[in-house]
């Protein structure tokens, strides 16, 4: 298990680390212009590949027809994609950029879950190397031409692929494959996957139309120097998401409760430490130290710091939530909090900043915490 946790932690953080220092090597336009890149490249290709991904998890088969799969409903989504990365972009080359890493992405995620499935110690080794491989490329090209993104993605995918075709066994990725077997579930995956995906990356883009695409720089890495307290909180989760979530038998919820508080608290406890060496860290002087920290802005890094404070309540709360019966309840509480974030920058438009916008993802998130609560207290009374 530690060893799963660390690969896991390393191969994560490094994927996190390199968005944080390409910065260094790039104008604040670029940088800005590179982050919309990469945030398509996720939204699009966690659309495509999600529910081939809910495929292989409940089914636990290694089965590559998932890989025809997502090929197929990457050319379903293709001139949606297209048509999307041009109306925002407005250049044929970002297009071509975007489609090229979309469907790497989506590729590299089909194989990444069918190792998981498959072997523990093939889906370590392969994902820290495809970490290791991607960033060599990522860190090399990149701040010569944002542009060559989907060079960094390709060789990401390359090694996954390539790891699926040394599983033990038979793998044939070229079986019969059906559509219409998988088409009612990436209806269903597919528009879920597509929400979560909104609330994470979406706001990128919408800094970008509102404000400038310098400010894109600004605001992510802010968000992501913020972020970094996730790590922890995976590692938290993966000790005790399992317990929180088992199916409520004679156990009182209240006693699920409380280990869901004990959770939260140690995570909150967590960010606090965090936030106390990130900030050593950031006023300390050190010339490469401000290097490393430029294009940040540490009254956002405050701000999105309790946005992950939020989201210790919602790591905590929901596997309970589900618990208790409310699984229905955590998505219609994820579409609270995009309207009611929405809803805030709308109303807020004309005096938009990138200030007032984090303070928008908090209330939204501060809206998920509520309705969570709100449905947990529903779903208890049901046990």
């Amino acid at each position: 298990m530690l060893k799963i946790v660390l690969s896991e932690l390393f191969s994560r953080g490094l994927l996190w680390l390199r968005v944080i220092l390409i910065g260094v090597f790039l104008s604040a336009d670029s940088y800005g212009y590179l982050l919309l890149l990469i945030s398509a490249e996720a939204i699009f290709g966690t659309l495509i590949s999600y529910p081939q991904v809910k495929e292989i998890l409940v089914r636990q088969r290694i089965d590559c027809r998932h890989f025809v799969g997502t090929a197929y409903f990457y050319i379903l989504c293709f001139p949606f994609i297209a048509i999307a990365a041009y109306a925002y972009f407005n250049n044929y080359v970002s297009v071509l950029v975007v489609v090229l890493s979309v469907l790497f992405f989506s590729g590299a995620q089909t194989a990444l879950y069918l190792l998981r499935v498959a072997s523990a110690d093939f889906y370590n080794k392969a994902k820290v190397v495809a970490a290791v491989l991607s960033t060599a490329v990522f860190m090399g090209v990149l701040p010569f031409d944002p542009n060559l993104l989907p060079l960094s993605s390709a060789i990401y995918c390359l090694v996954l692929v390539l790891a699926v075709r040394k599983l033990p066994g038979d793998v044939n990725i070229f079986s019969p494959f059906l559509i219409r077997d998988q088409f009612r579930g990436w209806l269903i995956f597919g528009s879920k996957s597509l929400l979560t995906q909104l609330s994470l990356q979406g706001n990128r883009f919408v800094v970008g139309a509102a404000l400038a695409v310098s400010d894109v720089g600004v605001f992510v890495k802010s968000y992501m120097l913020a972020s970094g307290v996730s790590f922890v909180y995976a590692a938290i989760m993966i000790k005790y998401e399992k317990g929180l979530a088992r199916e409520l038998g004679a156990e009182k919820i209240s006693e699920r409760l409380r280990r869901a508080l004990f959770v939260l608290a140690i995570m909150a406890v967590t960010l606090l430490v965090y936030l106390a060496i990130l900030f050593g860290f950031w006023r300390s002087g050190l010339e490469v130290v401000a290097l490393i920290f430029k294009d940040a802005d540490q009254t956002l890094v405050l701000i999105f710091a309790v946005f992950y404070l939020l989201q210790a309540f919602v790591l905590a709360l929901t596997p309970v939530l589900i618990a208790a019966g409310g699984r229905f309840m955590s998505l219609v509480a994820t579409m609270i909090s995009l309207v009611v974030q929405a809803l805030l920058i709308a109303y807020m438009w004309s005096s938009l900043d990138l200030k007032v916008f984090a303070a928008t993802m908090v209330a939204g998130h501060l809206a998920l915490v509520i309705a969570l609560t709100s449905g947990f207290f529903v779903a208890a009374r049901r046990v």
